[in-house]
């Protein structure tokens, strides 16, 4: 049996876009059709619970978790390393966990999902004032291939700003920090994707998320069967 293929997927967009949906919906269509597939996030941090074979504890993580959820913590420096060490994992997990996987099931195909990509990881580098973006993702030192951590497609899910806002829970504790975030950080979505090298350029779609859920994944799955056929009922 030749090595399994996989074929990466992010996701993306402003909080309460319905990324996590989507990924939760295409996940359910995964397990429907016996595909092997792993969620892994592609920036920021990740919970390190232990939960699935995407966030296996880490002695890093558990050490760094509690600094990077200090709301005191303005050391971007931190979340760099943090989006480094994930796209470092993201390899691991595409290129040697999810294949061996596969193979374990025998399996031709598998699936990884990110949530979250580079199009988030721009968020740092504009926050910091930097002009030239593309070649300053990541810390130079880090050696990051962005092309090659780039996932194969990248949805990103755009809704209108009154909309995500209308979707927070006052009773979420953290309601006041979401809330920020979508008004503080909204237009940067709509444009992140002129800030990923232009090869990369032709991997990200954007999507309507104002839809109902359902209908959203449904084109989802259609734009994905017609570029990876090999992942069709």
């Amino acid at each position: 049996m030749e090595k399994p293929k996989v074929i990466s997927i992010g996701f993306e967009g402003p909080n309460r876009s319905g990324k996590g949906t989507q990924i939760e919906l295409f996940s359910n269509q995964l397990e429907k059709m016996d595909i092997p597939y792993l969620v892994v996030r592609g920036d920021g941090s990740r919970p390190n619970q232990g939960e699935h074979k995407g966030d296996p504890i880490s002695e890093w993580w558990s050490k760094t978790m509690p600094l990077l959820k200090n709301p005191e913590n303005k050391d971007s420096d931190l979340w760099n390393d943090s989006s480094a060490r994930l796209a470092r994992e993201l390899v691991v997990f595409r290129d040697r966990v999810l294949p061996n996987i596969a193979e374990q099931n025998n399996k031709p195909v598998a699936v990884l999902l990110v949530d979250r990509t580079l199009l988030s990881r721009t968020m740092v580098p504009r926050s910091q004032g930097e002009t030239d973006i593309p070649n300053n993702l990541y810390p130079k030192d880090s050696k990051i291939d962005v092309g090659k951590i780039c996932p194969d497609l990248i949805f990103n899910i755009i809704v209108d700003k009154e909309t995500l806002l209308s979707r927070l829970d006052e009773n979420d504790p953290k309601y006041e920090f979401r809330k920020k975030l979508i008004l503080e950080k909204y237009n940067w979505y709509l444009d992140a994707h002129k800030y990923i090298p232009d090869e990369l350029q032709d991997r990200i779609i954007q999507i309507d998320g104002t839809s109902d859920p359902n209908t959203i994944n449904n084109s989802i799955i259609d734009i994905i069967n017609n570029k990876f056929p090999e992942l069709k009922k």
